[in-house]
């Protein structure tokens, strides 16, 4: 009886919709009135208003990068010639000649800075990434300017300063290091960055170091 009931129900409704579909009196979607004109005048002005968009974008980036450049001088500013690289507050020079100890403050001196002073992680890490950056060098160790002083008050017991006589504070000695006694020199090896006390005449390569006021 529902079964039956259902059906003439669905039947009738059918009927209403294919009825009312063919009554002029039910409602029928309106088109699209706009003139093809507006319409194409309306996309031109969306065009327009891209590119102005796209304009002014590629501007503002321009004119900032222009800002940064004029505030944040360039990484070598200050360095002056002969290959010098700015870090932080010091120009760092490395010589692809092989040289002791004494040659190697005479060379630094001539380049206008002295042998390196190490005082920092940070400046350790960036000296070591660019020496193990650099082609054709074979060597694995360069000079810096640590060396042994004696403490004449303690029996001559040696420690270790840089060139400027400042003892030495960080340090980042390989393992097992250091193990010469007397005079030595401190080195640094490319490849790691870790220290090495080296026999003062060996010939290694140098990093030289020239500080910056700007």
């Amino acid at each position: 009886m529902w079964h039956i009931f259902w059906t003439s129900r669905s039947s009738s409704i059918q009927k209403t919709l294919l009825v009312g579909s063919n009554n002029k009196n039910f409602p029928k979607a309106k088109k699209n009135s706009r003139p093809r004109g507006e319409a194409r005048k309306d996309n031109q002005t969306m065009m327009i208003r891209i590119l102005v968009f796209v304009f002014l974008t590629v501007t503002h980036h321009k004119a900032e990068a222009r800002y940064r450049s004029s505030n944040h001088p360039h990484a070598d500013h200050g360095c002056g010639v002969n290959d010098w690289k700015r870090f932080r507050h010091s120009c760092y020079y490395i010589s692809d000649e092989v040289m002791n100890i004494d040659d190697a403050m005479a060379e630094c001196q001539q380049q206008g800075g002295d042998l390196v002073s190490i005082e920092s992680p940070i400046e350790n890490y960036w000296i070591a990434e660019k020496l193990n950056k650099l082609p054709k060098v074979d060597n694995r160790f360069f000079w810096t300017s640590g060396f042994t002083a004696a403490d004449k008050i303690k029996d001559n017991t040696y420690y270790w300063v840089w060139g400027d006589y400042k003892e030495v504070g960080y340090t980042n000695w390989s393992p097992g290091e250091p193990n010469d006694k007397g005079y030595v020199c401190l080195a640094v090896n490319r490849w790691n960055g870790k220290w090495s006390d080296e026999k003062c005449h060996e010939k290694f390569n140098v990093v030289c170091e020239k500080k910056v006021d700007q």
